[in-house]
Protein backbone atom coordinates (compact mmCIF):
# COMPACT_ATOMS: atom_id res chain seq x y z
CA UNK A 1 0.00 0.00 0.00
CA UNK A 2 1.36 3.57 -0.67
CA UNK A 3 0.65 5.53 2.01
CA UNK A 4 -0.26 9.32 1.50
CA UNK A 5 3.10 10.63 3.20
CA UNK A 6 5.09 8.37 0.09
CA UNK A 7 6.11 5.54 2.53
CA UNK A 8 4.84 2.69 1.55
CA UNK A 9 3.28 -0.31 4.18
CA UNK A 10 4.13 -3.72 2.78
CA UNK A 11 1.33 -6.74 2.76
CA UNK A 12 0.10 -7.32 6.01
CA UNK A 13 0.76 -4.05 7.53
CA UNK A 14 -0.85 -1.82 9.72
CA UNK A 15 -1.57 1.99 9.27
CA UNK A 16 -4.07 4.62 10.12
CA UNK A 17 -5.50 6.83 7.54
CA UNK A 18 -8.10 9.53 6.91
CA UNK A 19 -7.94 9.32 3.03
CA UNK A 20 -8.70 6.14 0.56
CA UNK A 21 -5.46 3.72 0.46
CA UNK A 22 -3.96 3.52 -2.78
CA UNK A 23 -2.44 -0.15 -3.71
CA UNK A 24 0.45 -1.21 -5.97
CA UNK A 25 -0.15 -5.19 -6.88
CA UNK A 26 2.83 -6.99 -8.44
CA UNK A 27 1.98 -10.32 -9.96
CA UNK A 28 4.54 -12.77 -11.56
CA UNK A 29 3.25 -16.09 -13.91
CA UNK A 30 3.85 -19.42 -12.46
CA UNK A 31 6.85 -20.75 -13.19
CA UNK A 32 6.40 -23.93 -16.15
CA UNK A 33 6.89 -27.23 -15.14
CA UNK A 34 10.17 -29.37 -16.42
CA UNK A 35 9.47 -33.14 -17.35
CA UNK A 36 11.10 -35.26 -14.47
CA UNK A 37 13.35 -34.32 -11.31
CA UNK A 38 16.42 -31.91 -11.48
CA UNK A 39 20.23 -33.04 -11.62
CA UNK A 40 20.21 -31.89 -7.49
CA UNK A 41 17.29 -34.11 -6.71
CA UNK A 42 19.11 -37.20 -8.14
CA UNK A 43 22.11 -36.36 -6.58
CA UNK A 44 21.02 -36.28 -3.49
CA UNK A 45 17.89 -39.09 -3.84
CA UNK A 46 18.56 -42.02 -5.13
CA UNK A 47 16.21 -43.15 -8.44
CA UNK A 48 14.38 -45.57 -6.65
CA UNK A 49 13.05 -43.38 -3.79
CA UNK A 50 12.45 -41.07 -6.17
CA UNK A 51 10.36 -43.49 -7.94
CA UNK A 52 8.53 -44.56 -4.97
CA UNK A 53 8.09 -41.35 -3.59
CA UNK A 54 6.80 -39.19 -6.77
CA UNK A 55 6.56 -41.43 -9.75
CA UNK A 56 10.16 -39.41 -11.08
CA UNK A 57 8.05 -36.45 -11.26
CA UNK A 58 9.33 -33.75 -9.08
CA UNK A 59 9.20 -30.21 -8.38
CA UNK A 60 11.53 -28.74 -11.39
CA UNK A 61 10.71 -25.29 -12.19
CA UNK A 62 12.19 -23.84 -15.10
CA UNK A 63 12.94 -20.55 -15.85
CA UNK A 64 9.98 -19.68 -18.29
CA UNK A 65 6.92 -18.13 -16.67
CA UNK A 66 3.22 -18.72 -17.62
CA UNK A 67 1.04 -15.69 -18.93
CA UNK A 68 -1.24 -13.61 -16.97
CA UNK A 69 -4.84 -13.14 -18.48
CA UNK A 70 -6.30 -11.67 -14.92
CA UNK A 71 -6.40 -10.68 -11.81
CA UNK A 72 -8.30 -10.97 -8.73
CA UNK A 73 -8.64 -9.06 -6.10
CA UNK A 74 -9.73 -10.02 -2.42
CA UNK A 75 -11.33 -7.39 -0.26
CA UNK A 76 -11.30 -8.07 3.77
CA UNK A 77 -12.88 -5.89 5.50
CA UNK A 78 -12.09 -5.05 9.48
CA UNK A 79 -14.54 -6.78 12.23
CA UNK A 80 -16.93 -3.58 13.62
CA UNK A 81 -16.93 -5.59 16.94
CA UNK A 82 -15.29 -8.08 18.31
CA UNK A 83 -17.14 -12.13 17.47
CA UNK A 84 -17.82 -10.47 14.13
CA UNK A 85 -18.43 -13.75 11.40
CA UNK A 86 -15.28 -12.95 9.07
CA UNK A 87 -16.58 -15.12 6.82
CA UNK A 88 -19.50 -12.15 5.50
CA UNK A 89 -16.44 -9.83 5.50
CA UNK A 90 -14.36 -11.64 2.71
CA UNK A 91 -15.17 -10.54 -0.60
CA UNK A 92 -13.48 -12.97 -3.42
CA UNK A 93 -13.34 -11.82 -5.58
CA UNK A 94 -13.77 -7.97 -4.93
CA UNK A 95 -12.58 -7.24 -8.51
CA UNK A 96 -11.29 -8.19 -11.48
CA UNK A 97 -8.81 -6.59 -13.95
CA UNK A 98 -8.34 -8.57 -16.87
CA UNK A 99 -4.98 -8.26 -19.20
CA UNK A 100 -5.45 -7.10 -22.63
CA UNK A 101 -2.48 -8.64 -23.77
CA UNK A 102 -1.23 -11.81 -21.91
CA UNK A 103 1.96 -11.34 -20.07
CA UNK A 104 4.85 -12.98 -17.82
CA UNK A 105 4.37 -10.08 -15.26
CA UNK A 106 2.24 -7.25 -14.32
CA UNK A 107 2.00 -4.52 -12.43
CA UNK A 108 -1.45 -2.68 -11.16
CA UNK A 109 -2.04 0.74 -9.20
CA UNK A 110 -5.39 0.50 -7.25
Amino acid sequence: MNHPDGSKIPMGGETEMSSSPKFQVKALGAQKQLPGCSALDKENISTEVLDRLCKGECFNPSDERKNISRIEVIRIRPQVYEGEPINALIEDPWKTFSVNLPKRAVRLNL
